[in-house]
């Protein structure tokens, strides 16, 4: 019997050191004081650190420690009707830096959410998201960045992002969000349950230099010159000759007044589990608006997307000049990954090469440290 106690408090210590050492010094401690949701309110139901600021049609809002991915609790999010009013839990705010890159993640399991149908699960007008609220002086909202959640019911999963911090932000807070509005979309009302867990939000220092990690190769596209490359030469985008490009050839997104896809690349090769970094160089027509004209990202079987480039003019020191701009992602799986991108229509913009650039590979004690329970939470066949 005391062996079997040593075990588990040996094992709990492991998941505790887990949730504060991500490898590599990447990423700092978790900003959030309770992204676990162990530590409760002793008169409420809902995690001390998150606030209800909404419920949906008969909905509730509580801790579950039946089906807790890390230590005891989880947050259920449970919305037996469809309705008109979404559900959305927020934790207190944090203090955070402008301009500095954070690691925002989450894990989730979902129950209901959709009807299955050729093999797929359809939007049926249930959805869950979570997002980060970049907040200024008297936590104005400056920005929001999301992470969108596949449809249909699901065992533990995870998603991340990192993300810069912009301008003005001071605070940031985290709010888990859903909504079931099922009868009038798909004429069907479909009870629906999201758990959370494992929120976090570090603080992102990316390694020095752009050496490529020895397991992996770095990935060069020039989408113009490549024709297994889709969406070319269409509604939303021609190759244009341009001398000042790498390949002669540019990719060239018209200003059409609607949002279209530029281009997709085809399913990239494998890519081992570590931290990526997508680099592009892109030229503008004009500068000094601070609305995104477009944004390049990397999609993904597992993960949707891992990360946005946004092509915003004030960023670009000159218009019809090629400029590098960047951000790095985790692949945490061996699903495949594909880089897209899309217009706004404000303006021509243009592309000259895309780069996949591996920065660091990671181990599963890696990804088990910045991930908590990642190794029993994800499905062997998805383990890189």
């Amino acid at each position: 019997m005391k062996k079997k106690i040593l075990a588990i408090l040996i094992s709990m210590t492991l998941i505790q050191e887990a949730y504060c050492d991500p490898p590599a010094d990447l990423f700092g401690k978790n900003l959030l004081d309770n992204g676990g949701f162990q530590t409760m309110n002793p008169s409420d139901t809902v995690p001390a650190g998150w606030t209800v600021k909404s419920t949906g049609s008969n909905a509730t809002v509580s801790a579950d420690p039946e089906k807790a991915l890390v230590e005891k609790n989880s947050l259920k999010i449970s919305m037996p009707e469809s309705g008109d009013t979404g559900t959305l839990v927020s934790c207190d705010p944090v203090s955070v830096t402008p301009g500095k890159r954070y690691l925002f993640s989450v894990a989730f399991r979902q129950e209901g959410m959709s009807v299955l149908e050729n093999d797929h699960y359809p939007f049926k007008g249930v959805d869950a998201q979570a997002t980060i609220y970049w907040l200024g002086s008297d936590d104005r909202l400056i920005k929001a960045d999301t992470i969108g959640l596949p449809y249909g019911p699901c065992a533990w999963d995870f998603r991340d992002l990192i993300v810069e911090a912009p301008g003005g932000a001071e605070r940031a807070s985290i709010n888990l969000a859903m909504s079931n509005n099922s009868l009038k979309t798909s004429g069907t009302n479909i009870p629906s349950i999201i758990w959370w867990d494992a929120v976090q939000l570090r603080e992102y220092t990316p390694p020095v230099g752009e050496s490529a990690a020895p397991q992996a190769q770095s990935q060069v596209f020039h989408p113009a010159a490549e024709s297994s490359w889709s969406g070319m030469n269409g509604e939303w985008s021609h190759t244009v000759e341009d001398k000042e490009a790498q390949a002669g050839q540019a990719l060239e997104a018209l200003a059409s007044g609607k949002t279209g896809l530029v281009t997709d690349s085809p399913q990239l090769s494998h890519m081992p589990a570590g931290l990526y970094r997508l680099k592009a160089k892109v030229s503008i027509s004009e500068t000094g608006s601070d609305v995104s004209i477009g944004y390049i990202d990397v999609n993904s079987q597992y993960a949707a997307s891992r990360t946005i480039l946004y092509i915003i003019p004030n960023k670009f020191s000159a218009a019809g000049q090629y400029t590098d701009i960047q951000g790095d992602f985790i692949v945490r799986d061996n699903g495949w990954n594909a880089i897209s991108a899309y217009t706004e229509g404000l303006q021509k913009w243009k592309i000259d090469s895309i780069e996949i650039i591996p920065l660091v590979v990671f181990s599963q004690a890696d990804l088990q440290q910045m991930f908590p329970s990642y190794d029993s939470a994800t499905p062997e066949e998805r383990k890189p």
